[in-house]
């Protein structure tokens, strides 16, 4: 089951895209883009659009995620 959008995980998984090795191939090029954005670097606007971007696409493709949803959100 995935936190809420609101979870701080969600911020620090954005913060630090590179902090996981991710098993999904979809998953792990979202994640690639994210840390070309600027990870934590990024302006708040543009990390609130990120977070709306990456829980979309982890509620769309959780049947897929399983393993990754494990190793990032325990």
């Amino acid at each position: 089951m995935l936190p809420s959008q609101t979870d701080p995980r969600w911020r620090k998984l954005i913060d630090q895209p590179d902090q996981y090795t991710y098993k999904f191939l979809a998953l792990k090029i979202l994640m690639q883009r994210v840390a070309r954005k600027g990870g934590a670097r990024m302006s708040p606007t543009d990390r609130e659009s990120t977070v709306v971007e990456v829980f979309s696409f982890f509620q769309k493709n959780q049947a897929l995620m399983g393993d990754d949803i494990a190793v990032i959100f325990g």
